[in-house]
């Protein structure tokens, strides 16, 4: 586990490789599906699935929940990718008419 803080030097964003890399590792520990990263000089991106993708300046993990950014500090990857896991979840539910536990619910015959 990464402890939180851990990549903040001297008060200095991180580099976002870094922070995505970290940040897909704790997505893999509870989300089977294949993400896939993508870097450039100061901006990495996760994309997750194709309604959620994850983009890091160094300083936090930006993406959209319901139209509106939401952003979470990239030195925490561990809280990031639990907040991840949770809007996965929604997304999933909302395509399957789930019940909030990532499945669909039973369907009267």
């Amino acid at each position: 586990m990464i402890p939180p803080g851990a990549g903040i030097r001297d008060g200095q964003p991180r580099d976002p490789r870094e922070a995505i890399a970290q940040l897909r590792q704790q997505l893999a520990l509870h989300w089977p599906g294949r993400v896939y990263q993508s870097d450039s000089r100061g901006l990495s991106v996760l994309s997750i699935s194709p309604e959620l993708t994850v983009w890091c300046n160094g300083r936090d993990f930006i993406w959209y929940e319901q139209g509106r950014l939401a952003a979470h500090p990239a030195a925490d990857p561990v809280t990031a990718a639990v907040r991840l896991i949770a809007r996965l979840r929604q997304l999933s539910d909302r395509d399957t008419g789930g019940d909030g536990e990532g499945e669909a619910p039973p369907q009267d015959a």
